[in-house]
Formats: structure tokens, sequence, C-alpha cells
């Protein structure tokens, strides 16, 4: 059976690989502004998988807080402005939804 250090070291290497495939789009944009989004983007799953299986937590719960952390991740770096201390607020639904409906 693998120890709880081989789970996280695997953990930690599928989030390098994700990051270097997040990486690689650099020749895609035409700025760096992407780097730090799409790293975020990249790493954040895997950082979720591993707290979820330390603790052991169900596939259930394991799917809400996937969705809750792409939801919030969404709402922190597509409208931060619409935020109020990282809270969503109506402005920021409204401006997503205008998102969604222009592609």
């Amino acid at each position: 059976m693998a120890t709880q250090r081989s789970r996280d070291l695997a953990a930690l290497a599928l989030a390098a690989l994700s990051a270097a495939a997040a990486l690689s789009l650099g020749r895609v944009f035409s700025s760096a502004e992407f780097v730090l989004p799409v790293l975020g983007a990249a790493v954040l799953p895997h950082a979720l998988g591993v707290v979820t299986r330390r603790r052991a937590w169900s596939a259930g719960v394991t799917l809400g807080l996937s969705l809750v952390g792409l939801a919030a991740y969404t709402v922190w770096v597509v409208e931060p402005a619409t935020t109020h201390l990282g809270v969503p607020s109506a402005a920021t639904l409204e401006d997503l939804g205008r998102h969604f409906d222009q592609g």
C-alpha cells in the first residue's frame, strides 16, 4: 500500500506536469499575462485533490469542493473587481453571465 508521502509526491508530480503543459501555451499568447491565471487553474485541482485525499472525504464532498473551487477561482480570476473582499456580488454574476453569453 502506498504511503501518504508517495501519494503527495505523485500529486506534486502531476501538478508539475500540468504546470508545464500550461506554460507551453506561451506560444499562443502575445504577452505573459496568462501565466499566473493558467498556472493557478492547472495546480488548483491537484491541491484540492491532496486535501480531500488526506482528509479521506467522500466522493460527493470532493465533487462539491471541486465545484466550489472552480466557481471561486473563476470569479477571482475573471471578475475580481466586482467582488467585495473576494465575495461575489450581484454585479459579479451579471458580468459572468455577460462573459458566458459573449463566449
